[in-house]
């Protein structure tokens, strides 16, 4: 993975102001009257993180008197996955999926509502234990609670785990790497009255790791004040002929992988419920991909064991990037041959056709979409004839990629990078 950080940013005179003297000792002063200036005169601020395609910024005021840049409303995407100022908007895919309030930023920090609350005294919802994903079409409403597999995305979002860059090739394949990235993301994340890093188990990581010892003291906490606990884990290699079985079946322990998370039984609702709505992450799970589950626990009424909640799947590949179908794993796993930077718009209305399946992120200019195309059935082919307009009638460049899988042709190859100042590739 890769810490985020601060990019220079362009003043209201066309000034370029850089990360240094933005931070150090040396220029405080200086940088603190300039942003006291600028928020007097209600002026505007760009971020640089994306040079091309600079981000306002807001300058925010706090009670103590400092002034600081902060996130536009609703521009996170918009900002390099790397860049301090990124983050989930809540406009967009979310909108479409939950009722206005469900998910609110405010400062940074993003308040979620979800079906399960944070405090056992809250009641649990009467409806399935294993969610619907959400739908969408006419007459369908949207959610009034973000579901536990939408808690999950708006946390890899966050984390920026939907983003590959080949620089983070080596850090993003540290053990514990991607759960590290997912507990700072949960600090900002407001689930209840408190930060979800508080209730949150990661895994998997070192036994020996710091935040194997706070998956211990997050447990401890939600027996001592009668709290539920999120825990987000990969799972262990499908193997039903183990014993005990490695499997998500009636009975058996939710084979989490690693040791520092809570692992409760899978009841038979559960089951029939993974059934229902994780039909296709059960199959690619038990074909040997990669796949992450996240649980919403508590603490039973006796003695120091949990019980299950909430249960969902993602499947992701190698790099930890989530994918919906074997053909967004053969252009993925080309991508990150060829050493291509791109992201995975994250979907939080089943078969959300407003998003693309990629993004390409080194064209030179703003993210070029990629579409796979799988499917041959009449409503889904109608889907494809409105996407052509959609993207006929966008900007020329950046154009975009398409791939006609349903056709049982071979993948096109992937769009060339631009050369910068005419100089040739080595």
């Amino acid at each position: 993975m890769t810490q985020r950080k601060l990019f220079s940013v362009r003043g209201p005179n066309n000034v370029t102001y850089s990360s240094q003297f933005q931070t150090e000792k040396n220029f405080a002063q200086r940088w603190a009257d300039k942003l006291e200036s600028w928020r007097n005169a209600d002026l505007i601020v760009h971020c640089l993180c994306r040079p091309l395609q600079p981000v306002q910024l807001v300058l925010r005021k706090y009670e103590s008197g400092k002034i600081v840049l902060a996130r536009h409303p609703d521009t996170g995407p918009k900002h390099d996955g790397a860049c301090q100022y990124f983050g989930p908007s809540v406009k967009g895919a979310i909108a479409r999926a939950y009722e206005s309030g469900v998910v609110i930023e405010n400062d940074g920090v993003y308040k979620v509502r979800l079906a399960a609350g944070r405090r056992m005294a809250d009641p649990l919802p009467a409806d399935e234990t294993v969610e619907p994903r959400p739908k969408h079409g006419p007459g369908v409403p949207r959610q009034r609670a973000m579901t536990t597999l939408g808690l999950l995305k708006l946390l890899w979002e966050i984390a920026a785990l939907h983003e590959y860059r080949p620089v983070w090739k080596e850090a993003r394949a540290k053990p514990g790497a991607v759960s590290w990235r997912l507990h700072v993301a949960a600090s900002q994340v407001q689930w209840g009255s408190a930060k979800l890093s508080n209730s949150l188990q990661v895994g998997p990581v070192p036994a020996d790791d710091r935040l194997a010892k706070r998956n211990l003291a997050v447990a401890k906490a939600a027996t001592d004040r009668r709290t539920r606990v999120v825990v987000i884990s990969r799972l262990q290699s499908y193997d039903c002929a183990q014993t005990p079985a490695i499997d998500l079946a009636p009975d058996l322990l939710v084979p989490l992988a690693g040791s520092a998370c809570i692992r409760p039984y899978l009841s038979k609702e559960h089951a029939q419920g993974l059934q229902r709505s994780f039909a296709r992450e059960l199959a690619a799970w038990r074909a040997g991909e990669p796949t992450y589950a996240v649980l919403i626990v508590q603490p039973k009424s006796e003695g120091k064991y949990f019980e299950l909640v909430r249960i969902a799947l993602m499947r992701v590949s190698p790099q930890a990037i989530p994918l919906d179908s074997g053909y967004e794993a053969t252009v993925e796993d080309a991508l990150v041959k060829q050493r291509r930077a791109f992201d995975k718009p994250m979907r939080h209305i089943d078969g959300d056709d407003t998003l693309p399946d990629f993004r390409l992120l080194d064209m030179g200019h703003w993210p070029m979409p990629m579409e796979v195309f799988g499917l041959t059935d009449p409503a889904y082919q109608a889907r494809i004839r409105e996407k052509e307009t959609i993207y006929a009638q966008g900007p020329n460049p950046p154009g975009w990629w398409r791939w006609d899988a349903f056709a049982n042709v071979p993948m096109p190859d992937l769009p060339e990078r631009p050369i910068p100042n005419g100089l040739t590739e080595s």
